[in-house]
């Protein structure tokens, strides 16, 4: 949960001031980009929502959706232009809706029903310490390389969730 709000964290708000103040985007531009992304996003939830329940591959959808928001944060930090931001962002917000599904449901596959609501806590207390720390580095980033490079930090930050998430045993996980 730390690494992963790591991998969400480092783009959410940061790309809307990076396109007005980097790369000189209307308001306009980066509103549609947004509502677009986001609407198509909510519409992908409960989809993704019944995939995640349906599938014995959840470590696989976990790491299928990283690798896309990798891709994704590539595209914006290479073609910051309306069309690619627009597909990019888009791609990301419907696969961001894999991760909460997903987490809760390795997590109760790992754990018995009576130990859930801690753990719960303690995935959402690791997700916003992670929100905090990614934050932080990005700040850095942004200040001391440039701002654009901060949408480097999701695949480096994915590689190391990606590896985190296939420490878990397959077998550990109760599908049922």
């Amino acid at each position: 949960n730390f690494l992963l709000a790591d991998v969400r964290g480092a783009l959410g708000p940061y790309l809307n001031v990076f396109l007005i103040t980097q790369q000189h985007w209307s308001q306009t531009e980066v509103g549609w980009v947004t509502a677009i992304s986001g609407l198509l996003g909510l519409a992908a939830q409960t989809p993704a929502g019944a995939a995640i329940d349906a599938t014995q591959h959840k470590r696989a959808a976990v790491v299928f959706a990283l690798v896309v928001l990798a891709i994704g944060a590539l595209v914006i930090y290479m073609l910051p232009t309306f069309w690619p931001v627009l597909v990019a962002n888009t791609v990301i917000a419907i696969v961001g809706d894999v991760f909460g599904p997903a987490v809760s449901a390795i997590t109760l596959g790992l754990y018995a029903r009576r130990h859930l609501a801690n753990r719960m806590g303690r995935n959402a207390a690791f997700d916003h310490a992670g929100n905090v720390m990614i934050a932080v580095v990005a700040g850095g980033v942004g200040y001391l390389l440039s701002q654009r490079a901060v949408f480097l930090l999701v695949p480096l930050f994915a590689l190391v969730t990606i590896a985190a998430m296939l420490s878990i045993p397959h077998a550990a996980i109760d599908q049922a």
